[in-house]
């Protein structure tokens, strides 16, 4: 009762519109501290405010992909587990943040981390009159970008052409007395060559202006730095009561969100827990309720099925007109070239394109694929029709990376054993996420006996683990493609973790 008052409040306040929380913000701020400064940056300040308030409050979704949605439409309140093992709401969160000061937000793909950052980003903007919250897209520090993360927040926020006279110097001055509450977005999304950069950074950051907030959030890693000054704050799977809040806060066919609904409340939040306690697949999971009797539990399987409902989508409410695509192409080998889009650029860590670099992409794959079709008509139909991807700024992202991790998956599956073997051993040492134990659920008897064999007898001779001559004998899931991750990135936790299965004789499918 009490959260939902306060997210009542926050509401209220948040839209009054980005002129007044921008004005009430920096009136506020400039009250307490650096007044002499106010002259000089405050209407830098205050245009920086506007847009942030524009783009943390103004969202897209895979449903609602026309135009942009206030976030207090669809948000839903979210649970976070402390160090100390206790689940906390979102507002309990943003007191802790407050009083920790250094705090990291971990979650899996889809949890909804970049939501509760913007959420996050808006109520210290309409709460908080001690510090001005910055929001920084930690996707952006690429190799263009100024390598000290401080310069590189200071060039997001004065953006602009005309810089005022000594903003850099009164910039340095509010980071010294922790003027600042700095949100940094996405730390998994940081170009793997930058990466480990940013993480020193970052932490430098936080030792040389430890009077600011710093909150970052990333997807669960195992390797890295310590991040021992940091606070973790792990996503919390979605309740059977979050789940259906969400579905009736999207905007969809009633009938459809009625008959959905009744589902979850009888028997389907059971049996696929794993796919509707995550937002996103929550998401898709009602996109595909209406066009399939069943949903699968393996999760390749799953997000088969959400490309077929999104490719199929656009016509649905068209009656018997049925709409062409603006390529032409049937369904499979639109999904080809996609696949090939897909692996191409993820092995390039390309996850955001100019309208040049995506079309780029897209006319390799239609070679790849021999197909004739022009780029510009497929990427028409990607963001237009089928929507896996979408605009953000000038520039177009995935509606979220698992499409991606996917599609570059299903691509991999479709190569010879030799190509697809050599094409893994660049995805194993990269970063971690779904793309391996995606292929793995694409063909798991294939994966055993090419990849894993492959990886796991390289990894005899490079680490002369004993053991790792007979963990193929012995894959699964959990063991083989985790402990080929752990054994390319020197992961002590993750070797221990299959010498633990193997002393333990589990037992699993022979190769």
């Amino acid at each position: 009762m009490l959260e939902s008052f306060a997210f009542s409040l926050l509401e209220e306040g948040a839209k009054k519109g980005a002129g007044i929380v921008a004005s009430n913000l920096l009136d506020g701020f400039f009250n307490n501290k650096h007044r002499k400064s106010k002259k000089a940056i405050d209407t830098v300040l205050k245009s920086y405010a506007e847009k942030t308030y524009e783009r943390c409050t103004q969202i897209k979704t895979l449903i609602e992909k026309d135009e942009p949605i206030n976030i207090f439409d669809v948000y839903v309140p979210l649970n976070f587990e402390t160090s100390k093992k206790s689940q906390i709401d979102d507002f309990a969160a943003i007191e802790l943040i407050e009083k920790k000061k250094k705090v990291m937000i971990v979650g899996s793909g889809g949890t909804g981390k970049s939501v509760f950052m913007k959420f996050l980003w808006t109520a210290m903007a309409v709460r908080s009159a001690s510090r001005i919250p910055i929001f920084v897209e930690l996707r952006n520090y690429v190799d263009s970008a100024p390598e000290k993360i401080d310069e590189f927040i200071y060039s997001t926020i004065f953006s602009s052409s005309v810089v005022p006279e000594g903003s850099r110097e009164i910039f340095t001055s509010m980071l010294r007395d922790g003027s600042f509450i700095i949100l940094l977005d996405a730390l998994d999304e940081v170009p793997l060559a930058r990466q480990q950069a940013a993480e020193r950074e970052i932490l430098r950051l936080a030792d040389e202006y430890g009077d600011n907030i710093i909150v970052v959030s990333t997807r669960e890693k195992e390797d890295g730095p310590s991040w021992e000054r940091f606070t973790i704050f792990r996503m919390c799977p979605l309740s059977k009561e979050s789940v259906i809040t969400l579905i009736q806060k999207t905007d969809f066919d009633v009938v459809v969100k009625k008959r959905f609904i009744e589902a979850i409340e009888s028997d389907l939040f059971n049996t696929h827990k794993s796919f509707l306690e995550i937002p996103l697949l929550a998401c898709l999971m009602l996109i595909a309720f209406d066009q399939f009797a069943d949903i699968p539990a393996d999760r390749h399987l799953f997000y088969e099925r959400a490309f077929i409902t999104l490719f199929r989508r656009h016509d649905a409410s068209k009656g018997a007109f049925r709409r062409q695509l603006k390529s032409s192409l049937p369904e499979e080998r639109f999904r080809e070239i996609l696949a090939y889009t897909c692996l191409l650029s993820y092995l390039d860590e390309k996850f955001r394109f100019t309208e040049r670099e995506l079309d780029q992409y897209l006319e390799k794959a239609i070679d790849a694929a021999e197909v004739r079709c022009e780029p510009r008509d497929v990427r028409q139909d990607l963001y237009e029709n089928v929507c896996i991807i979408q605009r953000d700024g000038l520039e177009y992202v995935f509606s979220h990376r698992s499409f991606q991790e996917y599609f570059a998956a299903l691509c991999m599956a479709s190569f010879d054993d030799d190509m697809m073997t050599r094409t893994a051993e660049k995805v194993i040492t990269a970063r971690y996420d779904m793309v391996m134990p995606m292929l793995y659920g694409i063909g798991r008897r294939r994966f055993n006996a090419t990849i894993a064999k492959s990886a796991l007898a390289n990894a005899a001779v490079v680490t002369k683990m004993p053991e790792a001559q007979r963990v193929y004998k012995l894959l699964d899931v959990e063991g083989a493609v985790f402990y080929i991750h752990g054994v390319f990135s020197r992961n002590r936790k993750l070797k221990k973790g299959v010498k633990d299965i193997l002393s333990n004789g589990c037992e699993f499918e022979d190769a």
